[in-house]
């Protein structure tokens, strides 16, 4: 499986206790079971933290959803229309007027 990357804030739900637990506190050895998409269980294999360093953010917007998810500008996603980035996404919103987009504040 590839890696993915979180910012340390990212709260997930633990399949082991139903409580959300955040990236920053996972186990650097691994070990926890998260609830992942679709009801599925990922295992977490190991946390590893990387050093500071500057990378553009863009802020999305989910239909229903108050709060915003900010993702890096080349983090891959799935859209309904295929796989994009985080900035296509983002500049696809703002094109739309749907008040994704620019850098978190």
């Amino acid at each position: 499986h590839a890696p993915h990357y979180f910012l340390p804030d990212t709260a997930f739900r633990s399949a082991e206790t139903g409580g959300f637990v955040r990236a920053i506190e996972l186990r650097r050895t691994g070990g926890e079971r998260l609830c992942g998409p679709h009801g599925q269980e990922a295992q977490v294999t190991h946390r590893v933290v990387h050093p500071v360093a500057r990378r553009g953010l863009v802020r999305l917007r989910v239909e229903g959803v108050q709060d915003a998810v900010v993702v890096a500008e080349d983090h891959p996603l799935l859209a309904r229309s295929g796989a994009r980035t985080g900035l296509e996404i983002a500049n696809a919103q703002l094109l739309r007027g749907g008040g994704g987009g620019g850098a978190p504040q």
